[in-house]
Formats: structure tokens, C-alpha cells, sequence
């Protein structure tokens, strides 16, 4: 069901190349991997469900201001944020104690990541090995995880978010529906 979303979704973009993103995806583990490894969305499927999550709580929030964000660019920036995680996690075990104080091996994710390229950087180099992206979602992508990415570029972040609206509704929308998956 997710994966039929997403994929139409994508196709309603009208670039070169999103074909080819498409199969892409396909091939690796996008549409069965979790959105991450212990907190949000952190089973089989979860980060494409996150991605269209996403969408939604952008999609809301250009319906409630003043941006009237091109449709096509909300589609890409909320779908493809992430696509850094593109397997970047792996099954394993590991033993914790259940109610009764007894120790029980239970299945987790655990990274294990082969291209090591910075998260929204990594997403932004994945997208345009198949389709150009206008600057301001470069920029969105870039920056979505705001001062979260752990990185002390805080003037970056605040000039991004000023001068482009889609960078920091992108922002809110994550960390809205994140803590939404989250609570739920």
C-alpha cells in the first residue's frame, strides 16, 4: 500500500529522470526498511511510511500559510529526505530481559552503513544521480534536520530557513510527523 503511494506520488513529477530514481528504489531495500534503528517508525517498512508521513504534514502546512510551494517540490523534498537510509540498516539480535528478569534475544536494527556520506548530503547526492533539483530543494534537504544534524552551522541553518520557506516547513514537517510515530 505505502509503496503504490510513494511510487505514484514520484510519478506525478514531471522530471527526467524519475523513472529511473523509481527503479532505483526498487532495487535496494527503500520500501522494507525502517526509518530508523530505535526510535521512529523502527520496523520493516517504516521509512517509506515516515517519507509519506512526511508528505501529509507539508501538505498541510501549504494548505494553512502563505507559501504556495510547487507541488512537485513538496513531493520530492518529503519523499526523498531520507533516502539516505537506503541500506543503512540490518536485522540482528540482542538480549535484554523480558518482565520475568529472565534474558531473551529479541530482534533490532542495527546500522550498519557501507557509503558514509552525511545524512542529508547522501539523500541529496542519491536524487540527482537521476534527477536535477532546483536549489531551494537542495537547500530543504540539506538543512530538514535543522539543528538536530549535530552539525554547529546554526547561521546556515537560520539564513536557509529565512530566505527559503521550504527548507524549514520541510524541518517541521519531519520533526511533526516523527513525533507523531513517536507517540503512536
Amino acid at each position: 500500500m505505502y509503496k503504490e503511494q510513494f511510487i505514484g506520488l514520484l510519478k506525478q513529477v514531471d522530471r527526467e529522470g524519475i523513472d529511473d530514481l523509481i527503479k532505483y528504489l526498487e532495487s535496494t531495500d527503500f520500501f522494507e526498511a525502517p526509518a530508523s534503528s530505535k526510535y521512529h517508525n523502527n520496523y520493516a517498512g517504516g521509512l517509506v511510511e515516515h517519507s509519506l508521513n512526511v508528505y501529509k504534514e507539508l501538505m498541510i502546512q501549504r494548505n494553512a500559510t502563505r507559501h504556495n510551494f510547487d507541488i512537485d517540490s513538496i513531493i520530492l523534498v518529503s519523499l526523498l529526505h531520507d533516502i539516505c537510509k537506503i541500506n543503512t540498516y540490518k536485522l540482528g539480535k540482542r538480549n535484554v530481559k523480558n518482565d520475568k528478569d529472565k534474558w531473551i534475544s529479541v530482534p533490532y536494527y542495527e546500522m550498519n552503513e557501507d557509503f558514509i556520506y552525511g545524512h542529508a548530503v547522501k539523500s541529496i547526492f542519491i536524487a540527482r544521480t537521476y534527477i536535477k533539483l532546483k536549489k531551494s530543494e537542495i537547500m530543504a534537504i540539506r538543512y530538514h534536520m535543522g539543528a538536530y544534524e549535530g552539525f554547529k552551522d546554526y547561521s546556515g541553518i537560520n539564513k536557509t530557513f529565512r530566505e527559503n520557506p521550504l527548507a524549514l516547513h520541510l524541518h517541521i514537517a519531519d520533526v511533526i510527523a516523527t513525533s507523531k510515530e513517536v507517540i503512536i
